[in-house]
């Protein structure tokens, strides 16, 4: 009997508790470096010591005295600053046990990296974030299911035409097309631990004598993509979209969220297709205006030009 959908999202849901940092907008400007690491940071694999660490950061960047007279020592022990946060955090993430008994030399035990410091890897896996296998929700590939879906079946061409159709409502995409580096579908799923709701890793002897695959899959597609030319393009832009589908008995398959870029052949800081479009919209205004500033400002005065300038970008 395989495991409900609500079920399984609960034993999910556990396992990624919700904790939110609103950082004051003088704190970003101030400590521009610090922001950038942070907008990186937001979509890789963070842990709860990771956020301890830059709460650390934020607490030693900022002044922790005030001009105004010395409290006295109760009050003093009354107050809970950003640093008592950061420490409570680390200490939480240390009492779950994260290594094993066996002796691992300091230099290569994986270390909390702070947010704000450090630019986390795309790669980064639950064994670099110490985070033990119970609680791990990377998803494992399944080699052997994923062989099953080539660029020749008739899976594959249905979940191609449909993210094809996506990717296609966006003005700025002239063509989408097969992928010739990643001609086949690839299928993940979540780690057994997870699926049985397994809490601590001793249980896990006794529960996989007993285990049933709960019977849900990921699918990841990717296709390849032509950007129309723009104004300013000096060559074709082309990119690659990926996009996931949650796979069951039941339902077959539904798609997950919405095509993300994947790679390109140019310079890009977009996530997805709308943003990359709205970029490119962007880019073709400013372009636009450049020129027609250029065309104008033959046989103009420099005062005029300054006028222009001033109408155009004010």
């Amino acid at each position: 009997m395989n495991l409900g959908a609500d079920q399984l999202a609960a034993r999910v849901e556990e396992r990624t508790p919700l904790f939110s940092i609103k950082l004051p907008e003088q704190f970003l400007k101030k400590h521009y470096m610090a922001r950038l690491s942070l907008s990186v940071n937001a979509n890789r694999l963070v842990t709860t010591r990771d956020i301890g660490m830059a709460l650390m950061d934020i607490a030693s960047a900022s002044s922790l005295h005030s001009s105004e007279p010395a409290l006295i020592d109760e009050q003093r022990k009354s107050l809970v600053t950003t640093r008592d946060i950061g420490m409570a955090l680390m200490d939480i993430a240390s009492a779950s046990p994260l290594h094993s008994s066996e002796p691992t030399l300091i230099d290569e035990q994986p270390k909390p990296v702070s947010l704000l410091r450090h630019l986390l890897s795309t790669n980064r896996s639950c064994d670099d974030a110490m985070i033990p296998p119970y609680m791990c929700l990377c998803m494992e590939e399944k080699a052997n299911q994923s062989e099953e879906y080539t660029s020749d079946a008739n899976t594959y061409n249905q979940l191609f035409e449909y993210v094809k159709a996506e990717v296609l409502k966006n003005d700025c995409i002239e063509e989408v097309v097969k992928s010739d580096a990643h001609g086949d579908l690839v299928v993940f799923s979540l780690n057994p631990m997870v699926q049985q709701g397994i809490k601590n890793g001793k249980d896990w002897e006794e529960a996989r004598e007993t285990y049933h695959d709960m019977g849900m899959t990921y699918v990841e597609i990717v296709v390849d993509a032509q950007a129309k030319l723009r104004i300013s393009d000096t060559s074709q832009l082309k990119f690659g979209a990926r996009m996931r589908f949650r796979h069951t008995k039941k339902r077959g398959f539904e798609p997950v969220g919405t095509p993300t870029l994947f790679w390109a052949n140019h310079k890009c800081f977009a996530k997805n297709i709308e943003q990359y479009c709205e970029m490119s919209a962007e880019r073709d205004m400013f372009t636009n205006m450049l020129m027609t500033m250029i065309h104008l400002s033959r046989g103009l005065s420099l005062k005029l030009l300054n006028a222009l300038l001033q109408s155009l970008f004010y």
